[in-house]
């Protein structure tokens, strides 16, 4: 399958907690000219204590995200997308990947209530990355970046997180998805792999051995 440059309007970019998305959508951004939306997710007040604490703060870091991340998509208009274009360094699908990892039965049932309501009004993406890589590499990067509050962050979490973003992206596959292996690659600092995504996202080359493609 490829994907023509001119229809990819909205782009967005997934993975676990430290893979790059945001990188690569500011260098995505910054090459073609698409407008830049990135995930306010520092504004979030139940962040640093959900990492701390998840069982008693997952709930209210999670409907935090859902309701600031409509906020967002919701101001997405068709005329702005036309005329610019778009690339996240998120998609809204993630809310869900994230709800069924942290919440409880309970919790995930009124969290889905709203977010059945919210997603419903959103535009949706023409193409959406995953950047997949190893939870060992994802745990070097978060280290690496030192963020404050993800230094509460640990393997068994990376690790279950990592497999919820392999299920939702395999075993719900759709047409407009892209899975890429990027635990071999430094996109940042290495020009050549940067290319080497742009041309499997923009140009389509789906042949190249980094896409990773939907088990028969």
């Amino acid at each position: 399958m490829s994907f023509e440059a001119r229809r990819l309007k909205y782009i967005a970019i997934e993975g676990v907690i430290g893979v790059g998305k945001t990188s690569l959508a500011k260098k995505l951004s910054e090459k073609c000219g698409h407008r830049l939306l990135l995930e306010e997710f520092e504004e979030n007040p139940f962040l640093a204590s959900f990492y701390q604490n998840p069982q008693c703060f997952a709930l209210p870091a999670q409907l935090f995200f859902l309701l600031r991340r409509y906020k967002q998509q919701h101001q997405i208009s068709e005329i702005s997308l036309a005329a610019n274009g778009l690339i996240s360094d998120y998609s809204f699908q993630k809310n869900d990947i994230f709800a069924k990892t942290t919440l409880n039965k309970e919790e995930f049932s009124l969290y889905s209530a709203y977010a059945e309501i919210l997603q419903a009004n959103i535009p949706k993406p023409d193409l959406v990355v995953y950047l997949q890589s190893t939870p060992e590499r994802l745990i070097k990067n978060i280290h690496q970046r030192a963020r404050r509050y993800e230094h509460c962050i640990e393997s068994p979490y990376i690790k279950k997180l990592h497999a919820a973003y392999n299920e939702f992206f395999f075993a719900f596959a759709s047409s407009n998805q892209c899975v890429i292996d990027v635990s071999q690659l430094d996109f940042v600092e290495n020009p050549r792999d940067f290319e080497r995504l742009y041309r499997i996202i923009f140009c389509g080359d789906m042949n190249d051995k980094l896409v990773i493609k939907k088990p028969e």
